[in-house]
């Protein structure tokens, strides 16, 4: 011990150029980990920040919520499942959008108000209480979704004014509405006004005491035809585009180990 210490003292410059190198060095890897978690967030925080415990897909989607369609019979089997407490619709979809001024790109998702689907980071404001209301992410309040401004679907969509605002819930890096299901029905019309119905992407499920979500989401993948039955987590780590991020950081902080 006396030893080294009397080299280190002897070799200030050295010891100090490796004291620094290790220090950058645990600098990189905490970076590397912030940025991973926030980027994850970007691409999915919608689905990790929500409160359905299982996530309902249609089997052909292939854990894509956009390519995804659940059918009225298939909720209705859904619902029927033991450890089933609600099974609620859950619509997403891309839209053009006008706020403050300029248009751009925002994901809305619907759920049914009270039910499984609504966002669980909320950090001002309220959920919506009914039609035309949304919560939108904190990271795009300078783009013109801050609490009190509207929004506007286009084309010659509705006006839907920011009640709240959460953490971490945007979608596919874009900014983010959480509507109520009644409100992504709309918008999809304005689309195809046309439409006799519009189908939910997914089925948010609420568990029912005594089950676990892995449990339920087995029973629904083993009962129900033409499904696939994901806890929240699986959802999230199913995402398109996770895995490969995921592993292309794992690379990185593999190397700086």
């Amino acid at each position: 011990m006396f030893l080294a210490l009397k080299e280190m003292r002897r070799a200030k410059v050295r010891f100090g150029l490796l004291a620094g190198a290790v220090g950058l060095l645990v600098f990189l890897i905490l970076f590397q980990q912030a940025l991973l978690t926030g980027l994850i967030n970007q691409f999915i925080g919608a689905l990790k920040n929500q409160s359905g415990e299982v996530l309902v897909y249609n089997g052909q989607a292939r854990k894509n919520l956009d390519g995804s369609i659940i059918l009225p019979d298939q909720q209705a089997a859904i619902a029927e499942v033991e450890g089933v407490a609600v099974a609620s619709p859950f619509g997403q979809a891309t839209f053009t959008v006008t706020a403050d001024g300029d248009e751009t790109d925002a994901v809305i998702f619907g759920y049914q108000l009270g039910n499984p689907g609504e966002p669980t980071t909320l950090i001002s404001g309220r959920l919506p209480e009914g039609a035309d209301e949304a919560v939108a992410s904190e990271k795009d309040a300078d783009a013109g979704f801050a609490l009190g401004d509207v929004v506007r679907v286009e084309p010659g969509g509705a006006s839907i004014t920011i009640v709240g605002v959460a953490r971490d819930i945007n979608y596919s890096v874009a900014p983010v509405l959480f509507v109520d299901f009644a409100t992504f029905e709309a918008a999809k019309r304005t689309r195809n006004p046309d439409a006799a119905a519009i189908l939910p992407s997914a089925i948010a499920i609420e568990v029912a005491a005594g089950s676990t979500p892995a449990q339920v989401a087995a029973r629904i993948n083993d009962q129900v035809d033409g499904v696939e039955a994901l806890t929240r987590q699986e959802a999230v780590d199913g995402s398109p585009g996770v895995s490969s991020v995921r592993t292309s950081f794992a690379i990185i902080l593999g190397l700086f180990y």
